[in-house]
């Protein structure tokens, strides 16, 4: 029997019916793999290791590209904070130089 709560407290029958299973998964797993033709355990895992390890690269350089990329961005905000008061002083100036527009026999525009 299990019991909850904080710790996990198995009985010794229940620790002994998980080991059976636990080594009997293993045991069928073994032989569905002897099963394959061509498939060599350690080939297998040099291939997953080499796979992990370029990945690894692969993420390592995402990275270094995001950090340059970040860099590169954070340069740009003064110039674009700039364009953007530029652009609010021009927006006030076109507003006030349209409401001085007068429209002949109608309101200013």
């Amino acid at each position: 029997m299990i019991a909850g709560g904080d710790d996990m407290r198995m009985s010794g029958d229940e620790v002994a019916r998980v080991a059976a299973d636990v080594s009997g998964r293993a045991v069928d797993g073994d032989g569905r793999w002897a099963a394959v033709p061509g498939f060599a355990p350690i080939a297998a895992g040099a291939a997953f290791v080499d796979r992990g390890v370029r990945l690894e690269i692969a993420v390592e350089a995402m990275r270094g590209r995001g950090r340059r990329a970040h860099g590169t961005l954070g340069e740009y905000a003064p110039a674009v904070a700039g364009q953007f008061g530029a652009l609010a002083d021009v927006d006030g100036a076109v507003r006030d130089a349209v409401g001085r527009i007068d429209v002949t026999g109608g309101d200013s525009a």
